[in-house]
């Protein structure tokens, strides 16, 4: 999975819409087959609705890309 940072700019996939990464915290789910490393949420503010919500990071790499620069 894809490890994203606060500041990161996504682009949601299903209207193109531009998310900004606010906030990060670990889950206390372990990623697949590791021990060792845990999960991650990400809380992104949605450019259309002006409002922010937090998603699971496999929702992240499913649901939204990162802009080509």
């Amino acid at each position: 999975l894809l490890k994203f940072k606060v500041g990161d700019l996504l682009i949601r996939e299903h209207d193109k819409c531009p998310c900004l990464v606010v906030e990060v915290r670990e889950s206390y789910k372990k990623e697949w087959g590791q021990l060792d490393a845990n999960r991650r949420q990400y809380r992104l503010f949605d450019g259309s609705s002006g409002g922010d919500q937090w998603y699971a990071d496999t929702v992240i790499n499913a649901a939204f890309s990162v802009p080509i620069s």
